[in-house]
């Protein structure tokens, strides 16, 4: 991101110097055609919504009461029942439990919630996957594994484990069935509550070569460094976990072949029974865009080409599914808007150059069109900004 440092030095943000208290608002916009359609935190119509086994809701669930703060208010925000977290064999909506991790860290005040959740977690607590996975011979043959049996515990990840050179492993996380601009503190607990996983299954306090996270974070990166004792990278194209050769050696002290072989077939069926959940069009554009949205204004053509599709047929698809590339690219602008103005280690400047503006002062413009006050009166509000994760459109100042 040294560029988006080199760049933003050049410009100066502006103020709108009033002290006026702040309201946020929604200027209405429609279309002639229909009125824009906000985006949500789940899939399209007629795609299968992706299910998890629940662990992260119940332990954000628990960290919350040992805050003392009530979680039932953010469980009913996010659309979760807590019978349903406590039913033995019950599988919960991934969209759900990611919007009450978020829910969770804001009312927790707690910056870096995902990441002391993830370092916390026991690593048998996710059950049948965590016996399977830590009864293999060692790391290598663990994370050769994790892509088959990583969506038993969560349907919308999908792990990739790939061997660029003889020393190191390259392990990837995408989504498919969420927008991952929705999933700050949602991916860093599962790198993180994978990364502990593996120190518990080996006994030792590794560290690996390189983490990175697909979203932007300015501050906090220390508290990262810290757990993982490496570099850890924000704003990147992907989330992903690098380790060393001496870390794939590493044998797992529970190591049983025979319970391996005795395992696995349970696993497997549960696995089947696991359907990738289908991606709609109109997320695979999104997530693409998010991806690439600090290199600049991303065009129809440039993401079309990455999608390996005509200009003509991404439009068409995305209108066949109820959305234009205008409104897709605004309402993912608009939502990433509001996270980066409460990051304070993030600039005004840095922000436009993230969304993909090439002008601060278009930046500016509409974020006032968006929300009725400039970015510079969001970031003096007293109380934060939110946008409801299911309903993008909806924004609110807290109190």
């Amino acid at each position: 991101m040294s560029e988006l440092g080199a760049r933003s030095e050049s410009r100066k943000s502006g103020s709108n110097g009033s002290d006026a208290p702040l309201v946020i608002r929604q200027s209405a916009e429609p279309s002639p055609r229909r009125a824009p359609r906000s985006i949500p935190n789940a899939p399209w119509r007629g795609h299968a919504c992706p299910t998890t086994i629940g662990l992260c809701a119940r332990q954000v669930v628990a960290s919350l009461k040992e805050k003392r703060i009530d979680p039932a208010p953010l469980l009913a925000r996010a659309g979760l029942e807590s019978m349903a977290l406590d039913s033995r064999g019950a599988r919960v909506s991934a969209a759900a439990e990611a919007n009450l991790i978020e829910f969770a860290a804001e009312a927790a005040a707690d910056p870096t919630f995902g990441l002391n959740l993830g370092a916390s977690e026991s690593s048998d607590q996710a059950g049948l996957v965590s016996l399977v996975l830590s009864t293999t011979s060692c790391v290598r043959e663990t994370i050769r594994l994790l892509p088959r049996y990583g969506r038993i515990v969560d349907e919308s990840a999908r792990f990739s484990v790939a061997f660029p050179s003889s020393q190191n492993a390259v392990i990837e996380l995408r989504y498919s069935g969420q927008l991952r601009r929705n999933l700050k503190h949602a991916a860093e607990y599962q790198v993180a509550a994978f990364v502990r996983a593996l120190r518990d299954f080996t006994g030792h306090d590794f560290s690996p070569v390189r983490v990175s996270f697909a979203h932007m974070r300015r501050d906090d990166a220390r508290a990262f460094e810290r757990f993982f004792r490496c570099p850890v990278e924000f704003g990147c194209e992907v989330d992903q976990l690098v380790l060393s050769k001496d870390t794939l050696d590493l044998p797992n002290r529970r190591a049983d072949r025979y319970l391996l072989q005795t395992l696995q077939p349970f696993a497997d069926e549960e696995t089947a029974a696991r359907e990738l959940p289908s991606q709609s069009f109109c997320e695979a554009v999104d997530n693409q865009v998010f991806r690439t949205l600090a290199r600049g204004e991303p065009t129809v053509e440039i993401v079309s080409q990455a999608l390996a599709v005509s200009p003509r047929t991404l439009s068409r698809r995305l209108a066949e599914e109820g959305t234009t590339f205008p409104e897709l690219l605004t309402n993912l602008r608009r939502s990433l808007a509001l996270q980066y103005i409460q990051e304070p280690g993030l600039s005004i400047d840095q922000i436009a150059l993230l969304l993909g503006y090439s002008e601060v002062a278009s930046f500016s413009h509409a974020f006032r069109r968006w929300f009725g006050h400039s970015p510079s009166a969001a970031r003096r509000a007293p109380a934060p900004v939110r946008v409801e994760q299911d309903r993008p459109s909806r924004v609110i100042l807290l109190n």
